[in-house]
């Protein structure tokens, strides 16, 4: 399965959300409000870091650590939550140095932030 970064079907580091409209992931897009994520801090990090993120209505919430070939790595979030602004930790003391991909989506919304753990 391959992760898409930034847009749902574009490999841009933008933070523009899309809702993917029909039945396949490269269909038409629409810019969605409300639904953000902020890049994680601090970052790089070594153990833990922070995100915060919004949802413009009460939804299922997924937010995942994935490896640059898409294998979760790790599952940070998997729950329903109310609208508003949350904070979520990713732990990475077990994750190699590197660059990941955090992927949040909260029902058809997608979206998705580069990582990176550094060892020290």
């Amino acid at each position: 399965t391959a992760v898409m970064v930034g847009h749902t079907h574009r490999r841009s580091l933008t933070n523009t959300p899309y809702r993917k409209w029909g039945s396949d992931s490269i269909g038409a897009t629409q810019p969605t409000a409300g639904f953000f994520i902020e890049q994680n801090y601090p970052n790089p990090f070594d153990s833990h870091s922070q995100v915060r993120y919004t949802l413009p209505s009460a939804s299922n919430v997924e937010i995942t650590v994935h490896d640059l070939l898409g294998r979760i790595v790790q599952s940070v979030v998997n729950d329903y939550q109310a609208a508003g602004t949350h904070d979520a930790t990713i732990n990475g003391s077990n994750l190699p140095s590197g660059n990941y991909i955090c992927r949040m989506q909260a029902g058809d919304l997608v979206l998705s932030k580069m990582i990176t753990v550094l060892r020290k």
